[in-house]
C-alpha cells in the first residue's frame, strides 16, 4: 500500500505532512516499474483454475496469514480473533483485488515523482 500513500500525500501536501514507509516495497522497486509483460503473466498466474488456486490454497492458509500478519501489519504477534476473522473472509470472491495486489499491479509505474514532492 505504499504506492496509494505515497500518492495521497504527494497529492495533498497541506494535509499530510511526512510519510514513513515501513514495509515492502522498497525504495528501489517503488521507483522502478515493473514490465507490463511481467504483470501479465503475474496476473494469469493467480488467475489460473490450477496454478492460482494452488497459490490460493497457501497464500489463505492459517499460517501464511500468521506469518505475513506478524510481519508486516502488527507490532506483537496476531491473536486466534485476528486469524479466525481472517479466515472468515476468505472466498472467491475477495480474491480479484488480491491478485492484482500480488501480481505487482501497484508497481506499474515509477511513483518517483510522488516520494520526490513528499521529501
Amino acid at each position: 500500500l505504499a504506492p496509494v500513500g505515497a500518492m495521497i500525500a504527494s497529492r495533498n501536501p497541506s494535509t499530510v505532512s511526512s510519510l514513513i514507509l515501513t514495509s515492502p516495497p522498497t525504495y528501489k522497486d517503488m521507483v522502478t516499474a515493473v514490465p507490463s509483460n511481467e504483470l501479465e503473466k503475474n496476473y494469469n498466474f493467480l488467475k489460473s483454475p490450477i496454478f492460482g488456486k494452488f497459490a490460493f490454497s497457501i497464500l489463505e492458509s492459517r499460517g501464511i496469514i500468521e506469518f505475513f500478519s506478524n510481519q508486516f501489519l502488527f507490532s506483537e504477534k496476531c491473536d486466534s480473533s485476528w486469524l479466525d476473522e481472517t479466515e472468515k473472509e476468505i472466498s472467491d470472491e475477495a480474491r480479484p483485488p488480491i491478485q492484482a495486489f500480488n501480481a505487482g499491479l501497484m508497481q506499474h509505474r515509477s511513483f518517483e515523482n510522488e516520494l520526490k514532492q513528499i521529501t
